[in-house]
Parts: C-alpha cells; sequence; structure tokens
C-alpha cells in the first residue's frame, strides 16, 4: 500500500475530529447562553411578580373599606370580631399588612439572585419601594395609636392622603410614587423578558 493513502487518511480523520471539536464547542456555549437567558428570564419574571403583589397587598391595606371579616383576629382561638370597633381595625390592619411582609419577603429573596445577574442597581430601586413601604407602615401605626382613648396623638389630614386611597390614581400622590419606583425597577427587568433565549 501506498503510505501517502494513510497520510490523506489520518489527515481527514483528524479534520473531521477539529470540526467536531468546534461544532461542540460553538453548542456548549449556545447551551450555555440559553441556559443564562432562561435564568435572567425566569429571575426577572418572578422578581416583577412579587413587585407587583407587593403593590396589590399595599392597594389594599390602603382601602379605606374594612370589611367585617378583617376585623377578625386570626391568629387567636376566638374567631368572633371584636365588640370594641377601635380592636378592629387593629386586626384588620394587622390582617391586611401581614400580606404585605408575605409579598415583600417573597421579592427580596428574587432581590438576590437579581443582584447576582444584573449587580447593586436594581437593589438602589428596591429599597425606594422599601422606602415607600416603611413610610406606609409607620402611618399606620400612627393611626393605630392614635385610636386609644388617651393617647394624645391626632391623625394628620396629610397622613390620612398616604393611609387611605380614595381611588383616583390621578391625585394620589403616594400611589404615583410607589408607581414611580415600580417603573424603576421595570425598567430594568422588562429587557430580560422580552429576549426569551
Amino acid at each position: 500500500m501506498d503510505p501517502s493513502i494513510f497520510t490523506i487518511k489520518d489527515l481527514l480523520v483528524s479534520f473531521g475530529a477539529g470540526i467536531g471539536t468546534i461544532i461542540a464547542i460553538i453548542g456548549l456555549r449556545t447551551w450555555r447562553k440559553q441556559i443564562a437567558g432562561k435564568a435572567e428570564y425566569e429571575t426577572a419574571r418572578r422578581l416583577l411578580k412579587n413587585v407587583y403583589k407587593l403593590r396589590e397587598a399595599i392597594a389594599m391595606v390602603r382601602n379605606p373599606f374594612m370589611f367585617p371579616e378583617e376585623m377578625v383576629d386570626k391568629s387567636s382561638n376566638n374567631n368572633q370580631q371584636s365588640g370594641n370597633h377601635n380592636e378592629g381595625v387593629k386586626v384588620a390592619y394587622k390582617n391586611r399588612w401581614e400580606k404585605v411582609i408575605e409579598a415583600n419577603s417573597e421579592a427580596s429573596a428574587d432581590l438576590l439572585e437579581a443582584e447576582v445577574l444584573w449587580g447593586n442597581d436594581i437593589r438602589e430601586k428596591y429599597k425606594q419601594i422599601a422606602k415607600i413601604v416603611g413610610e406606609l407602615f409607620s402611618v399606620i401605626k400612627l393611626y393605630i395609636i392614635s385610636l386609644e382613648p388617651n393617647s394624645g396623638l391626632k391623625f394628620k389630614q396629610d397622613d390620612g392622603k398616604i393611609l387611605y386611597s380614595m381611588g383616583d390614581d390621578d391625585k394620589d400622590e403616594f400611589f404615583k410614587k410607589l408607581q414611580k419606583s415600580i417603573k424603576g425597577i421595570e425598567d430594568i427587568l422588562k429587557p430580560h423578558l422580552n429576549r426569551r433565549d
């Protein structure tokens, strides 16, 4: 046999192996990008969903109308509404606030993953929402204390604009501030939702 045939054969085998290696590397890179894109998409979707859940929980807390069943302390064995209206209001706010805590906890968990993926900017945007939540909590606490007969505190009209939503979002400065903060988060997350890899 001619030795040049073995050389050509070896060259073709080496060339095929090289092409196979290149294709494998390209496939691996594509797979990595796809996995990273999916992780970004899922994190963005979960975090934005939980931010929206937080917005809805805040809206429920700010609803000026309270249903009698909200005034029942679910943590006690007595599932009856308190005869004292002020006590019922306290219980209702406690029950409503639990949903805010739950939504905030879920969003905070996703925020850690988002910070890993996109840096500190997302955390800074979320701090604006946390500040608004804290402001609402402070006003609720002040209101509840002012319900006590001997507290000496007077609930201010400006605090009422934070505590209560009157249904007109255009005139609701507190809601507009919340929406602006949520928009900052949306601006970071929406591009990751639009490019589903």
